[in-house]
C-alpha cells in the first residue's frame, strides 16, 4: 500500500457554526466533499485537514477518494472521499452536521419550502489564502442539492401523529396475532393459507 497524499484545506469560515450553515449538507458519517483539495485519482489514499480562517480546526480523517467533482460555474472542484479513520473531535462535528441538516429540513417542512435550496453567492475575499500543503483558492462553495452530485438522497423526516383510533386498531392486531398464533394454527383447515 502506498502512502498517503497529505494535505489540508484551508476554509473561509470563522467558527464552526458558520462552516455547518455553509456545508453541513456536505458533510455525512461515512463521506464528505472536500472543497477546495487537489484533484486526485479515485482510490487515493488521502489524510487530511480542513480548518477555518479563524485558525479553528475542524475535520482531521484518513480516507480514500471515490471520485473528483469538477467545478461547475461558481463551484470550486470538490473531492468526494470515504473515511477510513477519524478521532473524537471529526466525530463530534459529523454529529453536529447530521443535527444540522436534521434541523434544516424541519424549518423547510414547517415552512413548506421544500424546494430548492437558498444559495448564498457572496465569495470570500482573497486574501485569506490558501494553506502551505494545497494550492487551492478557499471559496465559499454554492451548494448544490446533495442528490445531484450522488445518487443518495436525503429523507424527509415527518413526524407522524397516531391515529385517533389507536387503541381499537391494535386491539384488533392483537386478536390477528393471536388467530395466527401455534394454538389458532391448528383451526386452520388444510391447504389454506394464513
Amino acid at each position: 500500500m502506498s502512502d498517503p497524499v497529505v494535505f489540508r484545506v484551508l476554509r473561509p469560515y470563522q467558527n464552526l457554526e458558520e462552516f455547518l450553515e455553509a456545508e453541513a449538507h456536505w458533510l455525512q458519517r461515512k463521506t464528505m466533499l472536500v472543497f477546495g483539495g487537489p484533484d486526485l485519482a479515485p482510490d487515493t489514499v488521502v489524510r487530511f485537514g480542513i480548518d477555518l480562517a479563524s485558525g479553528e480546526s475542524v475535520i482531521r480523517a484518513e480516507g480514500r477518494v471515490i471520485e473528483y467533482v469538477g467545478p461547475m460555474g461558481e463551484t470550486p472542484g470538490a473531492l468526494k472521499i470515504r473515511f477510513k479513520r477519524y478521532g473524537a473531535s471529526t466525530k463530534s462535528v459529523l454529529d453536529r452536521a447530521e443535527e444540522y441538516r436534521a434541523a434544516a429540513e424541519r424549518r423547510k417542512a414547517e415552512d413548506g419550502t421544500l424546494g430548492v435550496m437558498e444559495l448564498d453567492l457572496e465569495l470570500p475575499s482573497p486574501e485569506l489564502g490558501s494553506s502551505p500543503e494545497v494550492n487551492s483558492v478557499p471559496l465559499n462553495p454554492i451548494p448544490e442539492p446533495p442528490h445531484r452530485l450522488s445518487g443518495v438522497h436525503q429523507r424527509v423526516r415527518v413526524e407522524v401523529q397516531a391515529p385517533d383510533n389507536r387503541d381499537e386498531l391494535l386491539e384488533k392486531l392483537r386478536q390477528r396475532a393471536t388467530a395466527r398464533s401455534p394454538v389458532g394454527v391448528s383451526n386452520v383447515p388444510p391447504g389454506k393459507a394464513l
